[in-house]
């Protein structure tokens, strides 16, 4: 139950950007690497940076780096011709 107060706390009474980390100012109270990865991950989409110590965490950011490589390398779509 702490956690979560601990959370909610930081989410309603904190400033407009919620972070959060394993270092103060960010630190909530039970939340571990798994937990601000996973944030970082899913809520920031920093899956392609990131590398994670957690296997599924690492499998995910594995696969997100492929993809971004894989946009990045796609050539630009076509633009339709102007209707006049």
């Amino acid at each position: 139950l702490k956690s979560l107060t601990a959370i909610t706390r930081a989410f309603l009474l904190g400033d407009d950007a919620f972070e959060v980390g394993l270092q103060p100012p960010h630190k909530i109270h039970g939340v571990g690497k798994f937990s601000v990865h996973s944030f970082l991950i899913f809520c920031r989409d920093q899956g392609a940076a990131l590398k994670p110590e957690d296997a599924a965490l690492t499998t995910f950011c594995n696969w997100r780096r492929k993809t971004v490589r894989a946009a990045a390398a796609a050539p630009a779509p076509a633009s339709a011709p102007d209707s006049v």
